[in-house]
């Protein structure tokens, strides 16, 4: 019984995750839409930025799953969704500045795109 109740419990936790990670892409979109209709710099340099963390998070999860789970204490659901934040918080500094390049090139692209449809 408890077999089939962890299978739902990750089934769940795989379609919240699905719905987190889809709204995340929406909401850039959205904004990727508002700055590109307003012609707003600042706008599009943010939604570029958030797409470079949003991508690194991603490129975390997928390092992470790499790792075998056993291990001397097992991880529970809290631990799980811990280490989901701290990567998101991660990647949100590691993508100011510099970052590692997406945003500015995505930008530079956007904005020559933009300039081309005026």
């Amino acid at each position: 019984m408890k077999v089939l109740n962890d299978s739902i419990l990750q089934g769940m936790n795989m379609q919240g995750t699905m719905i987190v990670q889809r709204d995340k892409t929406d909401a850039f979109q959205k904004q990727l839409e508002l700055a590109a209709a307003k012609q707003e710099d600042a706008a599009l340099k943010e939604a570029c930025q958030q797409f470079e963390a949003y991508f690194i998070q991603q490129m975390w999860k997928e390092m992470r799953s790499t790792l075998s789970d056993d291990g001397l204490i097992p991880k529970n659901r809290g631990e799980e969704i811990f280490q989901e934040m701290l990567d998101a918080e991660y990647s949100k500094k590691s993508s100011e500045g510099q970052g590692i390049g997406i945003a500015q090139t995505l930008y530079r692209q956007l904005s020559k795109r933009n300039n081309q449809i005026l």
